[in-house]
């Protein structure tokens, strides 16, 4: 056979074999080494619970800034012991947060009656209704709707102790020696001219007093919280809640909590906007018509500077977060405040307490 005939046959027959050997493979041997692969497993693992309040998530990183240090009062970092057998820092274990208090948002029946009650009694007898709002105010969680209501009954009773010479178990006497003034009177006593004032119905414009009258004054025992939640500024005597006042405080959460005290005050403040001296009476002075500064102490950041609680030109913005990071008070308020608080020198100082 010519070599143009045979070697095609030879391809052919290649061809044909290779065929039939890829067949064969396929159809019984390859199974057993391309067998299919078990679909993955999912499985849930644990990841963290979003938080079921979206208003406690953190603000966002921007915030406008402030004419005042703005730094938040912070606890310094814990670092975990070390095991010296192994040098590996021992696990530390964070406890979950305690839930707030729930604050009920009605007031029972029972305790209607009572209100009602005692709104008719403090006209006619504001201690008597004073005393018997205290030990109901001591059965109600802060701040609910009892407590509130409660509240403003005592508010309501010693707003008279505070205006004029009605008695109250807190006011104390002082007898006039020769060469007392106001002024001297108000440095022993821990007081101020403006509450002698008050207390005594004395006249703003004559300081003529003699040797012999008797004052009543509220002796130094008082202290400021502040609830920038509630937008109140509680006033206490001893351990009494003796005043509420609805107050602003700072947007974006500009007031600082932690703990202050009185450290200035000064009547018809001037404004600093940052770079201008605004004098009072200027339309663009904010400040209103008393000013009174605080100071950090304890364990508050001492950098917390410029922040106070004065007055306001705009009356509207009581009961809102719109000041620059003070706590704001209606004028007739602070003024009233303002005559209580003793100038903060020697051993009468009033602390601050300012809280979420």
């Amino acid at each position: 056979m010519y070599w143009y005939y045979k070697y095609p046959l030879y391809c052919i027959l290649i061809l044909l074999l290779t065929g039939v050997s890829v067949f064969i493979w396929r159809s019984s041997i390859s199974p057993y080494f391309h067998q299919e692969k078990p679909a993955p497993v999912e499985v849930d693992l644990p990841t963290e619970e979003p938080p079921e309040d979206l208003s406690s998530l953190p603000p966002p990183a921007t915030r406008p800034a402030s004419n005042a240090s703005q730094t938040r009062p912070g606890k310094p970092v814990q670092v975990p012991p070390v095991n010296p057998a192994s040098n590996v820092a021992a696990p530390t274990f964070k406890p979950a947060p305690a839930k707030p208090a729930v604050r009920a948002t009605s007031i029972p029946g029972d305790l209607q009656a009572k209100l009602s009650g005692l709104r008719t009694l403090v006209v006619e007898s504001p201690l008597k209704a004073r005393q018997e709002a205290q030990e109901l105010l001591s059965q109600c969680t802060e701040y609910d709707a009892s407590w509130l209501a409660l509240a403003r009954i005592i508010d309501q009773a010693n707003k008279k102790f505070m205006s004029g010479t009605a008695p109250c178990p807190e006011k104390a006497t002082y007898t006039v020696v020769p060469s007392d003034s106001l002024s001297k009177i108000s440095g022993k006593v821990g007081t101020t001219v403006g509450a002698l004032q008050r207390l005594n119905k004395l006249s703003k414009t004559s300081a003529i007093i003699r040797p012999g009258q008797t004052f009543q004054y509220f002796p130094c025992e008082w202290s400021i919280r502040v609830s920038k939640s509630q937008f109140l500024l509680c006033l206490y005597h001893g351990k009494q809640l003796f005043r509420i006042y609805r107050i602003s405080t700072g947007q974006y959460d500009r007031t600082p909590v932690g703990t202050f005290v009185i450290s200035t005050k000064t009547m018809n403040p001037a404004w600093y906007d940052g770079t201008h001296k605004i004098p009072y009476g200027d339309p663009r002075n904010i400040l209103g018509t008393r000013w009174m500064g605080i100071q950090a102490t304890g364990d508050t950041d001492p950098s917390l500077r410029g922040f106070g609680i004065h007055g306001t030109t705009e009356p509207d913005s009581i009961g809102t977060a719109s000041s620059l990071g003070c706590v704001r008070m209606l004028n007739s308020e602070v003024e009233e405040l303002y005559d209580f608080i003793p100038e903060p020198k020697g051993s009468f100082t009033v602390p601050v307490t300012i809280t979420e």
